[in-house]
């Protein structure tokens, strides 16, 4: 229903000026701070504020923390070897953790009261077992002789996937590392092939002025 003024000239021109008044006045409204009263069960902010059922109001998160009616969430700093990662509304911090070297695990940043401690597997090892993290970690396995370990995006991620050396190149040892390596050039030596190089193997090289062995002669 519209008001006999909105339908003049001058109603239809002072229109908008009253319309951008009363969203002046909605947005002047104070918005409610933690703890405050939440009749639907539900919070503003979800990551950061919490339904405290036995007052019905919304109270903040934050490590370690408890709520009431006439305050908010009273939040205190982890003690020295414990953290809290998340917004949260736990009474303890979390205890840090050490890297167990025992399941293959070296420490990469030590604990802070933010973030737990960060591990990784130790060299020569990759993580065998995952839990939301690494917690067990094993020898990588040997590349045979004429292959080498494809390269990861990120080390101890996997087991090693051998893969054939590329022309051209040789690998002759047992072992999770060992790269491929180019064949060596007997010209740049100043000296002869005597045996070709073999993904196992590396060319052969001699003196111009040796004579060929005698299993090479024939």
């Amino acid at each position: 229903m519209l008001l006999p003024w909105a339908t003049s000239a001058p109603g239809l021109a002072w229109g908008p000026l009253v319309l951008g008044l009363f969203g002046l006045l909605a947005a002047s409204q104070p918005q409610a701070v933690p703890p405050y009263a939440s009749e639907n069960q539900t919070c503003r902010d979800q990551e950061k504020e919490y339904y405290e059922p036995q007052h019905r109001i919304c109270c903040s998160r934050c490590p370690p923390a408890k709520c009431s009616r006439i305050r908010d969430t009273v939040c205190a700093t982890c003690a020295e070897n414990s953290y809290n990662e998340h917004w949260n509304y736990l009474t303890i911090c979390q205890l840090c953790r050490p890297c167990d070297p025992v399941m293959g695990l070296e420490e990469i940043a030590p604990c802070t009261s933010k973030r737990k401690t960060q591990c990784r597997c130790q060299p020569g090892m990759f993580c065998a077992a995952w839990a939301l993290e690494c917690t067990h970690c094993e020898l990588l396995s040997d590349c045979p002789p004429g292959t080498e370990a494809e390269l990861k995006d990120e080390v101890g991620k996997g087991n090693n996937h051998c893969v054939p050396c590329k022309a051209g190149h040789f690998q002759n040892t047992s072992s999770p590392s060992a790269r491929c390596q180019p064949h060596t050039r007997c010209e740049d030596q100043g000296l002869v092939e005597a045996a070709p190089g073999t993904a196992q193997s590396d060319t052969t090289c001699r003196n111009p002025s040796e004579p060929l062995p005698p299993e090479m002669s024939g």
